[in-house]
């Protein structure tokens, strides 16, 4: 039958080869049981990358589509909070979103984005998205286009942000 050869083709296939085990990053604190990575996404383009650290801070490294080496690390000394969050998009693009103070801002903290566009080898500056509550969630999403939609709850209610383009084409 057609599904009895459907099944049989599926049970009989097995992944590829896999190649030699390198070091991604040592653990830069080798007693953390958090210090590994925390997250692994492609881009649009076929491009890796990983998010690694522990609750003081975080990196970033990518691997260029094709590549078989990793670039060097992108470190956020300012997003070691437990909500840090590496985000491949529909546009192609991957955001590193993360909670931090405001130099100008004492009283709040700030959802912060930052931004690795498709064939780009290193992650925009940070942009400050919203004022949002110190603990919590917060979620992204992309439309093909660029327009970047940041969701979180503060007490209960649902605020949302949004902006128009990649950051290189948009004024905030």
């Amino acid at each position: 039958t057609a599904v009895g050869t459907a099944a049989s083709a599926v049970d009989t296939r097995a992944p590829g080869p896999w190649g030699t085990r390198t070091l991604h990053t040592s653990n830069p604190d080798p007693v953390s049981a958090s210090g590994g990575v925390n997250a692994l996404v492609s881009a649009g383009n076929g491009a890796l990358v990983s998010l690694t650290g522990d609750g003081l801070s975080r990196s970033t490294r990518i691997r260029p589509a094709g590549s078989t080496g990793w670039l060097a690390p992108q470190t956020w000394p300012d997003a070691g909070g437990y909500n840090t969050e590496l985000v491949s998009l529909g546009d192609g693009s991957v955001r590193l979103a993360w909670r931090a103070k405001r130099a100008d801002d004492h009283n709040n903290y700030w959802l912060k984005v930052a931004t690795l566009t498709p064939g780009a080898t290193a992650f925009s500056e940070p942009e400050y998205v919203a004022a949002v509550p110190e603990k919590g969630y917060h979620h992204l999403a992309a439309t093909p286009d660029g327009r970047l939609v940041a969701v979180w709850s503060v007490s209960g209610v649902v605020k949302a942000a949004e902006s128009v383009g990649l950051p290189e084409a948009r004024t905030q």
